[in-house]
């Protein structure tokens, strides 16, 4: 009874740390109400991208080598790294090491406080 007992808490903690594994992390530049521009990332666990997102840097810089972690369901996901900027596209590493490709799409998020997030589209990697 007893070894039941440590493996069904193993195997809950090891579910609670690969929460995303099927997950989809998101990369955009917002630009804020009065006109910054920063470079965020979140999840597809994240309940509201327009307050919880990571900021990955300031400005419109490269987001690209810069180490970042997410918000997924409660849980601090990462480190994640984005490679690729100037090329042809975005690759998604997770401790760095290959996660997905990233694809990208002209959709952006208008928040109900005046920011917009995706001002040059949203990159999506699963």
């Amino acid at each position: 009874m007893r070894f039941s007992a440590i493996t069904e808490t193993a195997t809950a903690a090891l579910v609670m740390y690969l929460p995303l594994a099927s997950a989809t992390v998101y990369h955009a530049t917002r630009k804020s109400r009065e006109g910054a521009l920063s470079q965020v990332a979140w999840s597809n666990g994240t309940p509201d991208v327009c307050s919880q997102f990571t900021q990955i840097r300031t400005g419109d810089g490269s987001p690209c080598g810069i180490d970042f972690y997410v918000q997924e369901n409660g849980w601090r996901n990462g480190p994640f790294t984005l490679e690729g900027c100037g090329g042809n596209g975005l690759t998604l590493e997770r401790s760095h090491a290959f996660n997905s490709n990233c694809k990208w799409s002209k959709d952006k998020i208008t928040c109900s406080g005046g920011a917009v997030i995706g001002t040059g589209g949203i990159w999506a990697c699963s």
